[in-house]
């Protein structure tokens, strides 16, 4: 198909960020006027996260394991040793189909379109899409076009999708940073899924009438409606996630599974110059992360410090969570015809609607290539070279969640978000509650699988082969 699994050319983080007119965060987070630029922070652990990394190391190597669970049994080898590769029984034995929530900053970098395009297109017996929630930023104008992607589809198929697509919180709760927007939300190639009038009443912080519930009251509903079956795809910033956890408080014991794409690579001991406390030693790359009595330190990327606060409190909560990390992500490369295809489709439906006016809603394909061809436009013009493909950060987080351990391989334990920057650590355990992605040991299979998916309308036998 002329994929391809890696690229030399920049991600997301690499642009130059581009404040919004939303506020950086709300005034109850300490580290609010520290203004450093997003990449050049570093690592500060206070005396608070050392003595909790500390109690978690020391547990990690005197773990005792329950055996009340076929996942932790097998996680005791025969010589007493525990294995945190072991993967819990609430990871491996996910009903289907999938009761999925997806919580999304859409609108932004493409992979989020590209995420939706394919779950859209993923059978029906695998998932069911409870809803969508937006987050960061002009959450409106992201719901919007998350919307125009479904009403396309539901125009294709003639078929209603009943997807519930709510406004999130924009104003994160806690971070340094502003937040980031390109300008070129809602646009499609020079060509509006909504017309100026519409995107200026949506920046608008009032939420008009018919705007009866907030994203983490959606969140909050849906949990408390099917409790334990519901998992939710995080990939964006988590303050819908932080804000349904102040709502329900046993949020929790009623979320099935959170999948989450935050946190960047992991330190290596080159990286030593970016700690400013060094109470750990930086285990080499080749340890592997279930490696017992081990501290693994992770860069931030950009959605665990657009709202690291956020990320602090969920991930404290005890909640069950895989991480999909950079490590997994980067060095994906989605390019060639199936991205072509979608630029294809897109600029048939500019032709269509005679060099002007608002994208007219036919197909979810074309809606998506035209977004893919701004942001390609807005990245290409970023970098001073061309850029033809992108990196699906998100679609493989929404296949880890429908799909779990499909591709990617993870280790348990536990880790903490640091409340300066989104720097993050990870000790191993068996009993942890949170999964950290290690490895993608098929790249090409995972850019073709998606690739499928996405450039093919929902014909079940050939969507069923490529599963």
């Amino acid at each position: 198909m002329g994929l391809t699994a890696s690229s030399n050319e920049d991600r997301r983080e690499d642009s130059p960020p581009t404040s919004g007119a939303a506020p950086a965060s709300s005034s109850s987070y300490k580290y609010a006027d520290r203004k450093v630029p997003y990449r050049s922070e570093r690592l500060e652990i206070t005396p608070e996260e050392l003595k909790t990394l500390k109690e978690r190391q020391s547990a990690s190597v005197s773990v005792s394991v329950p055996t009340t669970t076929t996942a932790t049994a097998t996680a005791i080898a025969s010589d007493g040793a525990v294995d945190s590769s072991v993967m819990p029984d609430w990871f491996t034995e996910s009903s289907k189909p999938c009761m999925l929530l997806v919580d999304t900053d859409l609108g932004t970098d493409i992979d989020d379109s590209l995420a939706l395009l394919f779950l859209l297109h993923l059978p029906v017996d695998d998932v069911k899409i409870l809803g969508i929630t937006t987050v960061y930023g002009h959450t409106r104008v992201r719901a919007a076009v998350c919307r125009a992607i479904v009403k396309a589809r539901e125009a294709r198929t003639g078929q209603p999708s009943g997807i519930t697509v709510v406004s999130g919180e924009g104003v994160p709760i806690g971070t340094h940073r502003d937040v980031w927007h390109t300008g070129t939300e809602g646009m499609t190639d020079g060509m509006c899924l909504l017309s100026q009038a519409e995107v200026d009443e949506l920046m608008s912080p009032t939420r008009t009438e018919t705007e009866e519930m907030t994203g983490a009251q959606f969140i909050v509903e849906q949990v408390r409606k099917y409790p334990g079956s519901v998992t939710i795809a995080c990939i964006g910033a988590l303050t819908n996630l932080a804000k349904a956890l102040e709502i329900e408080p046993q949020l929790p014991s009623l979320v099935h599974h959170v999948v989450y794409m935050g946190q960047g690579h992991r330190l290596k001991p080159s990286d030593i110059a970016k700690c400013v406390e060094k109470p750990f030693p930086i285990p080499e790359e080749n340890v592997p992360l279930s490696a017992s009595g081990s501290v693994f330190h992770y860069f931030p990327n950009h959605n665990i410090s657009g709202d690291t606060l956020a990320c602090v409190k969920v991930f404290a909560s005890g909640m069950k969570i895989s991480v999909v990390n950079d490590t997994v992500t980067n060095g994906n490369w989605f390019t060639g015809p199936p991205c072509e295809l979608l630029l294809e489709m897109g600029a048939a439906v500019k032709a269509k609607a005679d060099g002007g006016g608002k994208a007219p809603l036919e197909d979810e394909r074309a809606i998506v290539g035209l977004l893919l061809n701004t942001w390609l436009k807005f990245r290409s013009s970023i970098l001073g070279r061309p850029i033809t493909g992108t990196c699906p950060h998100d679609p493989l987080t929404i296949s880890e969640a429908v799909y779990p351990g499909k591709f990617v391989k993870y280790s348990r334990g536990h880790l903490l978000v640091h409340e300066w920057a989104g720097y993050s650590t990870f000790i191993p355990n068996p009993t942890g509650p949170h999964l950290v992605a290690e490895s993608l040991p098929n790249r090409e299979e995972f850019i073709t699988f998606i690739s499928t998916v996405m450039t093919s309308y929902y014909v079940p036998q050939r969507v069923k082969n490529v599963l």
